[in-house]
């Protein structure tokens, strides 16, 4: 069996960097930092380094592979870019494995192969070759299918098979579930030439890229060392320097293996990157929860609170004496706010003003001649139907991963959700602006409650006297019941503003109701299924992969590819609701605090997205001379949290957005 020395000290180091996490201020982890930041000072070549590829640069995980199959002549193309990013099907990995073996002679009268739809005379040879040695039993007992795409699995049970199918410890993914996928997985992972793509799975169905295959198969022969000649041409998708500038983005130092990078001037594909791989997006999945929204509902569209009385208490009132409960009813609104709440922001931001309501409600009792309410101040909820209040207990199929950490609740990160949410269901709150409380910000248990209690307190500060205590509960039908006021929020239109440029949580959880309740249900599970349904409508095959869990991507179940992300952006347009509420660089929303090293012309409109191990971006570009160019970028590492908010792969994507310079031809 090869030595794999190599490949397990890749091991070893990602399992280091896992402990290092779990016990980051430890002495192990102070050891490692240090380490790790010796390596960064190290300066790093650009692009056009390596093996005669000017878009492959040193330091990524697949440098030295490349270099080892152009040495030993079993990977290359046409040309002088080696296109990492790009998918390999079935047949290219049969003749890449074929080479890597010798290239050796198999003579079809003596071992012909029983697969009629392999035309290619190196792939026919290739395929012989690994019938011969039981590499493959093909995908029929006629067909191979070398055009098809393969997957993480299949490239698995190829070298598995070729090592002669070895015993391996068990493995660790909890999303290898097919029963011939066990053995190549755990062997794989043994022999350190894989480690997943995360700490807990494989992504067996996944499709993998040229770099990420012709990484397993330099793991698989040791790793060998070999020598890098640093002159290199510049490769024909690089010689266009805003291309360029794209493609330094990722060969840069922050960039990990799991990244996709899709970048579209105008109807053109500028440079794609696994774009295809569906990864952990963040903040991201909030575009596809405003694309969903704006297709069942009018940017017009407000959402309604009211409050009414029943018939019977408001016929009888003696007195001045209003015997009965009076009712506060939710309609859905994301952004009913008293204007306290609302003004912790330093810019004006639409909201609900619920002290209107107030006002209207208190009038209207007055006018009656109701002084004092002997009943209750009742919070309704029940504009949707279910009482979701998170996610922390919800787990999609096969995923071990809770759809949220129930510290995204705890640190306030989204959560409790009801349709009558009153400063985002916030009981208590400091100062998020001015740094006058230092208060830690409580959100209500039971938001309807919550609701009703402080709509309670505006009452009696205008002098009303309401004898019991505040409380929960479901009004009369519309029809009978006396309403007694009616507020209408900020359209759609304005309210995504507050979701995509300042990415909240809150709005998008409550929005993603909205949409459910248009379309079969307000329970999470249905409501992200019809959400998945319209990316399917508009974005055809290039929703394969795309997972919605929950509406604000706070949840590590999502997943969507770079190439979707483009597509949405795109077909919206640059003038559009989505892309014109996006945060601008150094200016507004989640981008105020982070852009380009230099000024620009060109303005850049984009949506951030962040969690511990996932860090994303996607926006649009408009040039001086009216080009458009869409990107996405999502990055999945164990803790990129760490490289800051800003931090400089977001940065590099950045500059190259501001330097971008439309060239017609």
């Amino acid at each position: 069996m090869p030595s794999r020395r190599g490949s397990k000290g890749f091991a070893e180091l990602k399992s280091n960097m896992r402990a290092g996490n779990k016990h980051r201020w430890g002495a192990s982890w102070v050891a490692l930092l240090t380490a790790l930041l010796a390596a960064l000072l190290v300066p790093v070549p650009g692009v056009g380094a390596i093996a005669g590829y000017g878009d492959v640069a040193y330091g990524r995980y697949f440098s030295n592979a490349v270099q080892w199959s152009v040495d030993r002549g079993i990977a290359g193309v046409d040309g002088d870019c080696f296109r990492t990013g790009q998918r390999m099907t079935r047949g290219e990995t049969a003749v890449w494995m074929w080479r890597m073996a010798g290239r050796p002679e198999v003579s079809e009268s003596q071992t012909p192969s029983p697969f009629v739809d392999v035309s290619d005379s190196e792939q026919r040879k290739a395929v012989a070759w690994m019938v011969a040695n039981s590499v493959t039993t093909g995908t029929s007992p006629t067909t191979f299918s070398p055009d098809w795409f393969v997957t993480r699995a299949e490239v698995a049970a190829f070298l598995w098979r070729l090592e002669g199918q070895p015993a391996a410890a068990p493995h660790g993914f909890g999303d290898v579930s097919r029963g011939w996928q066990h053995g190549p997985v755990s062997w794989m992972a043994a022999e350190g030439i894989t480690t997943g793509t995360s700490a807990t799975t494989f992504s067996p169905e996944q499709i993998p890229n040229r770099g990420q295959v012709v990484s397993f198969l330099y793991r698989y022969k040791g790793s060998p060392a070999v020598t890098i000649d640093p002159d290199s041409p510049a490769c024909a998708a690089a010689k266009d320097p805003s291309a360029n500038m794209f493609a330094a983005v990722l060969s840069h130092r922050g960039a990990p293996e799991s990244m996709c990078l899709s970048v579209v001037a105008d109807d053109r594909p500028l440079l794609e990157s696994q774009s295809w791989t569906p990864l952990v997006p963040a903040s991201l999945i909030k575009i596809p929860t405003a694309v969903a929204a704006l297709e069942v509902m009018s940017p017009d569209e407000t959402f309604e609170t009211s409050a009414a009385v029943s018939p019977g208490a408001w016929s009888s009132v003696d007195e001045g004496v209003l015997k009965g409960d009076l009712y506060l009813i939710g309609g859905g609104d994301p952004v009913l706010s008293t204007p306290h709440y609302a003004q912790r922001w330093p810019m004006p931001e639409p909201y609900t003003d619920v002290t209107k309501l107030a006002d209207q409600v208190f009038a209207a009792l007055r006018d009656h001649g109701v002084t004092r309410i002997e009943g209750r101040v009742l919070g309704d909820d029940s504009w949707f139907a279910d009482s979701e209040r998170d996610y922390t207990s919800h787990h999609l199929e096969g995923m071990a991963e809770p759809v949220w950490k129930p510290s995204f609740v705890t640190n306030n990160q989204s959560g409790p959700l009801s349709a009558l949410l009153l400063n985002a269901g916030f009981s208590s709150y400091s100062s998020l602006w001015t740094g006058a409380g230092r208060a830690r910000s409580v959100r209500a248990t039971d938001p309807a409650v919550h609701a009703a209690a402080m709509f309670d307190d505006l009452l009696e500060a205008q002098g009303m006297v309401i004898t019991q205590k505040p409380g929960k509960g479901v009004s009369p039908p519309p029809g009978a019941r006396v309403a007694l006021g009616t507020l209408e929020s900020a359209p759609l239109s304005e309210i995504l503003w507050r979701m995509l440029g300042r990415s909240d949580n809150s709005i998008a959880e409550i929005l993603l109701k909205q949409i459910g309740r248009r379309t079969g249900g307000t329970d999470r599970a249905s409501a992200t299924a019809s959400v998945e349904a319209i990316m399917r409508q508009k974005l055809g095959v290039l929703a394969d992969g795309t997972v919605i869990a929950d509406g604000s991507g706070l949840s590590f179940n999502n997943r969507l590819t770079c190439a979707a992300l483009a597509e949405l952006l795109r077909q919206a347009g640059p003038d559009s609701l989505i892309v014109s509420r996006l945060a601008q660089p150094w200016e507004s929303g989640s981008l105020s605090g982070c852009g380009p090293s230099s000024p620009t012309t060109n303005l850049i409109r984009a949506k951030t997205g962040q969690l511990n191990d996932s860090k994303a971006l996607a926006g649009t570009v408009v040039t001086q001379n009216g080009a458009v160019v869409t990107f996405a970028m999502i990055a999945n590492r164990e803790f990129i949290i760490g490289d800051g908010y800003c931090s400089g792969l977001m940065r590099a994507l950045l500059n190259a957005a501001a330097r971008y310079e439309h060239n017609p031809a």
